[in-house]
């Protein structure tokens, strides 16, 4: 009764539920009658699995879990005249607010244009970024007054990452997946994630 009420929401009160749910509970009997081994090896699992780890590898070789771990330790070197500590309460209020923006768009924006738009900008940040520091590592005087471009790139950076590729992975994961290998499979997903933060940075 409560699927009903559900699909004569999404589809409307005159549209016929009754064929869609004698599909649906077919679907889960096939699912059921199939063990996980089984489940792994479709064609349709193996694809899920290949998009959502190509996301998690991906959203972790952006460098966003170095970034946070070494937010003082950047604006330090940045030599700006907000103290560290306060520059970094200042990033994680803006990935707060970002990603509560993001919960609002996600369904309106649709997945693939937000992952297109946090990888261009989060690329043009780390660059602005590494030009900044690649010629303060030359010349210290040239780059003088120029400390706030480090928090305005990070702060960007962390906004991009918020609207895209920290939260579409992981929704991803869910949609991606049918019942019966979801438990499994995002295991997997959820371990490979955490394996590459590790090895980023540890490597950073």
């Amino acid at each position: 009764e409560e699927a009903i009420k559900s699909l004569k929401r999404f589809r409307g009160e005159n549209f016929d539920t009754k064929s869609e749910i004698a599909d649906l509970q077919k679907e889960e009997q096939i699912r059921q009658s199939h063990n996980v081994r089984e489940a792994i090896k479709r064609k349709s699992s193996k694809k899920a699995m290949l998009i959502s780890f190509g996301l998690m590898f991906f959203q972790q070789l952006s460098g966003i879990n170095a970034v946070i771990f070494y937010t003082s330790e950047i604006f330090k070197d940045a030599n700006i005249e907000l103290s560290p500590a306060i520059a970094t309460i200042i990033v994680g209020v803006v990935q707060v607010c970002a990603t509560f923006v993001a919960t609002l768009t996600l369904d309106k924006l649709g997945r693939r244009l937000l992952l297109l738009v946090s990888d261009t900008f989060m690329a043009l940040c780390t660059l602005a970024l590494a030009i900044y520091y690649g010629v303060k590592s030359n010349d210290e005087n040239s780059v003088e007054g120029l400390g706030w471009l480090s928090l305005i790139a990070l702060c960007v950076f962390i906004v991009a990452f918020s609207l895209g590729f920290g939260p579409v992975p992981w929704l991803m994961m869910g949609e991606l997946f049918s019942s019966d290998v979801k438990g499994i499979a995002g295991s997997l997903t959820g371990t490979l994630n955490w394996t590459l933060a590790f090895l980023v940075t540890v490597a950073y």
